[in-house]
């Protein structure tokens, strides 16, 4: 815990070095190849959540994420948000039995899908953050099944087009993310 509550501090830190630095080490702590797959679970629920272990309320990582994720797009951090978000939504212990009182909570990250969208549109200009988008996308469907929005599901299949196009020409492993998001959206 003192790890996620240094990164916290370094996250909402005016410094954009250790805001860098900050979400490096979430994206370390909510990576199972990196650390045990049970902390990562923890960090992950934190995340998603904005509480701790304790059910205590701490919503401002959860709100930097977010944001970092839905406004803030056009700087590095967007990149790591969206890694960090996808390692949540992967890793997380929700993943398993999504308690009736939570939900709520988890709807909130519907707002996560236009920003994504547009970030797939942007493929040949960004292809690494549109391929995290893609694959953040699946993981957010994967995990909230009933509570994700699905009126955005034409505009996803229809961005979707374009990004497979490119991954099959310049980059495989984008063409196999839509593939798995296409499946997860069906």
């Amino acid at each position: 815990l003192n790890s996620v509550v240094t990164a916290y501090e370094l996250i909402l830190n005016q410094s954009p070095i250790d805001t860098q630095t900050g979400l490096q080490m979430l994206l370390f702590l909510t990576d199972t190849k990196s650390i045990h797959r049970v902390y990562a679970a923890h960090v992950s629920d934190f995340l998603l959540l904005g509480e701790d272990v304790f059910s205590n309320d701490v919503p401002a990582v959860k709100e930097a994420i977010h944001s970092f994720v839905t406004e803030k797009r056009d700087c590095i951090e967007h990149h790591y948000a969206l890694q960090i978000l996808t390692n949540a939504l992967e890793n997380s212990s929700l993943r398993h039995d999504i308690p009736f009182n939570v939900k709520p909570d988890l709807e909130t990250w519907n707002e996560i899908i236009p920003p994504l969208i547009l970030d797939m549109k942007n493929v040949e200009k960004n292809p690494h953050v549109a391929y995290n988008a893609v694959k953040c996308l699946r993981a957010w469907y994967d995990l909230a099944g009933d509570q994700a929005e699905i009126e955005y599901k034409k505009n996803i299949f229809s961005s979707l087009k374009k990004v497979r196009s490119f991954g099959q020409q310049w980059y495989g492993s984008i063409e196999q993310e839509c593939i798995n998001l296409a499946l997860s959206l069906m």
